[in-house]
């Protein structure tokens, strides 16, 4: 038995029966989008469908596919084919090669599945795949929403989103986005920008769709009325851009929006180096509104002063008090449940 040989399982089906299946038996749904017309589910061998020329990849991935989830998959369907699996996509088309070679499909999604099928010494074969045509769509009075190139690239993050493909990255979506942007597809607007992301990315926590928004507003110079700032880009703008650098020296770029986190790490570099601190700071400009920021700017003026006059209190204290903080450790909560020193879940832990 060779390499490739695997014993199929119960419910699977074989590379050798792959050809024969009747469509209908592939039940899984076909995944639904605007702008993205359904053709039909057949079987194509993949010698007829066109995946590029010069390397397969895949037109939603900014990276290819890695070498491991290639191998792994090649295990998986050389133990037989799922048939209720998600269908791999191809684009109903007319295209070229370079040798002049026509092709009718154009592979859209499960390019690894390809290198997978390869990798089994499928090259000849081929798989059941869902044949998908784009267009325009348009609102109620005729106006256009999105193009057919902003339906398709929505579309296929879509399709990456869905197990059991890779999960997005932030790199996928940060190129889909500047792809439509220089293609005339997708408005240098944040909102736009934004609904795009949400959109294509539902399953994505939440902090890395706000990291691919704010990487295509800083990449694509997207036009704002305010900005966010972090630290590294605090301190490459005062080394490189600001003109005021000579004349002011500034110790800690303050986030307000952080004051808790960060006001402990400013009085300790105080300590250290017994010179008081020069503070730059900077707010939340969620909503992107000037108003939202100067009002913002205004409660750090509150929040500053509420904390003088906490330190006045605490300063007052410690002189009186040897220097001793006023507070009193003298009680651990139960957190050990197992072992020779298990606690009481019921007791405080003295120390």
């Amino acid at each position: 038995m060779s390499i490739f040989e695997k014993e199929i399982i119960s419910g699977r089906v074989s590379y050798d029966e792959l050809s024969d299946i009747e469509v209908s038996e592939f039940t899984q749904p076909f995944l639904e989008s605007p702008g993205v017309v359904f053709e039909y589910r057949k079987y194509l061998l993949y010698k007829d469908v066109f995946y590029g020329e010069g390397g397969e990849e895949n037109p939603a991935r900014a990276d290819g596919s890695s070498s491991s989830n290639i191998k792994d998959l090649a295990e998986s369907r050389r133990r037989g084919i799922i048939l209720d699996s998600t269908r791999p996509i191809v684009e109903l088309n007319n295209i070229v090669d370079v040798s002049g070679k026509t092709y009718t499909y154009k592979g859209e999604d499960g390019v690894t599945r390809y290198k997978a099928d390869q990798y089994n010494g499928q090259a000849d074969g081929g798989d059941v795949f869902d044949v998908v045509s784009y267009v325009d769509t348009y609102d109620a009075e005729g106006n256009l929403i999105h193009t057919a190139a902003y339906n398709r690239l929505l579309y296929l993050q879509k399709l990456n989103d869905a197990p059991p493909r890779e999960v997005h990255t932030v790199k996928d979506l940060v190129s889909t986005c500047a792809t439509l942007i220089s293609g005339g597809h997708l408005p240098r607007e944040e909102l736009a920008i934004r609904n795009l992301v949400y959109a294509a990315a539902p399953n994505l926590s939440t902090a890395k769709k706000n990291e691919v928004i704010r990487q295509v507003l800083k990449e694509q110079d997207v036009p704002t009325q305010t900005r966010s700032w972090r630290d590294n880009e605090c301190w490459d703008w005062y080394e490189t851009k600001c003109v005021d650098k000579d004349e002011v020296k500034i110790d800690y770029f303050f986030p307000d929006h952080y004051f808790q986190d960060r006001i402990y790490s400013v009085l300790k570099q105080f300590a250290e180096n017994e010179e008081v601190q020069t503070l730059a700071e900077h707010v939340n400009n969620k909503g992107d509104n000037p108003e939202i920021v100067q009002s913002r700017r205004e409660h750090a003026d509150l929040i500053w002063e509420e904390a003088r006059k906490v330190f006045e209190k605490v300063s007052k204290y410690m002189v009186c008090n040897n220097f001793q903080l006023p507070v009193e450790r003298s009680y651990w909560m139960p957190q050990i449940q197992s072992g020779d020193d298990e606690e009481n879940r019921n007791k405080f832990v003295h120390r």
